[in-house]
């Protein structure tokens, strides 16, 4: 367990270093799930919106914000996200609708 929260640490920190993400900025991960990604986000100062359109899984996002949307229909104006993120949703998503979706929410 210690090597994964290692490896995270560092894939987040990673993150940071090449997109700036930091205070005062915005981070959207979609497809949040239980908020795994989403937690680790916080640590980067930015404000951390977890998009998971299932009710049960939403529940147990803590820490963060959690707003109920799809990675195919994003609930947030053009430009307001630093960073998009996806952590294991990618292959849920109908690519041809959400990667544009993620695109114009960056």
């Amino acid at each position: 367990m210690m090597k994964l929260l290692l490896k995270l640490s560092r894939a987040i920190d990673w993150l940071t270093e090449r997109t700036g993400l930091g205070p005062g900025g915005t981070v959207v991960d979609v497809g949040a799930g239980t908020g795994k990604l989403s937690r680790l986000l916080v640590a980067t100062g930015a404000r951390v919106v977890a998009v998971e359109p299932l009710a049960e899984m939403r529940a147990l996002i803590e820490g963060v914000e959690a707003v109920d949307a799809t990675a195919e229909e994003l609930p947030f104006a053009d430009g307001v996200a630093d960073v998009v993120t996806v952590a294991q949703a990618l292959h849920w998503f109908d690519l041809s609708r959400a990667l544009p979706e993620m695109h114009r929410v960056l």
